[in-house]
């Protein structure tokens, strides 16, 4: 389950016309690591475009706060099967952390420079736009160290995740990419 991810000075260029246009916009945002409740960069698409913008990470739940949704159900949830038709999202970050059993922090990423694309949908809520990161069953990559995993997107994917219902659909039962970990200690694994 994803609880922490990060979007910091990336290497990628992609990232970085990211942050570019939101600073551009004057979106105020900071790269680092991103907590539920905070406000991170998403990916959108309106008229073919997609585009930057910046939303709160995070649903108001009867009795706490919604910042991940099954991919296997989102569709059929109440909660979630209108934004997952029309208000479909992405979340660009350089990786996102899980913990295992004994609380060690994992680093998971495509590679030093690549982006990590994590699948979303969002929604409006008391005048403020939110979103919520589809999560999965884990790959070789996560399997040992947690049993759920963000639905991560190849970069290729990323418009058809936006744009294309039948894409989309697809796409949520699709198994993601290949992960690198790294120990918070630094040193990388390769699975």
């Amino acid at each position: 389950m994803c609880g922490r991810y990060q979007f910091t000075e990336p290497e990628n260029a992609r990232l970085r016309r990211v942050i570019r246009a939101l600073k551009d916009k004057g979106e105020d945002w900071q790269p680092g690591d991103i907590f539920p409740s905070g406000k991170a960069p998403v990916l959108v698409a309106a008229e073919g475009r997609v585009y930057a913008r910046v939303m709160k990470w995070g649903m108001p739940g009867v009795q706490r706060l919604i910042f991940n949704a099954r991919a296997e159900t989102a569709i059929k949830r109440p909660m979630f099967r209108s934004s997952f038709f029309s208000r479909r999202c992405v979340a660009p970050s350089t990786g996102f952390y899980e913990w295992d059993g004994a609380k060690r922090q994992y680093l998971f990423r495509m590679g030093k420079s690549d982006a990590v694309y994590l699948a979303g949908l969002y929604d409006r809520y008391d005048g403020e736009d939110c979103f919520v990161i589809l999560t999965t069953q884990p790959n070789a990559s996560v399997d040992e160290i947690h049993d759920r995993m963000p639905l991560v997107l190849e970069e290729k994917d990323v418009r058809g995740w936006l744009t294309e219902e039948e894409t989309a659909k697809r796409l949520l039962e699709g198994r993601p990419p290949f992960l690198q970990r790294a120990v918070t200690d630094g040193q990388l694994s390769f699975l």
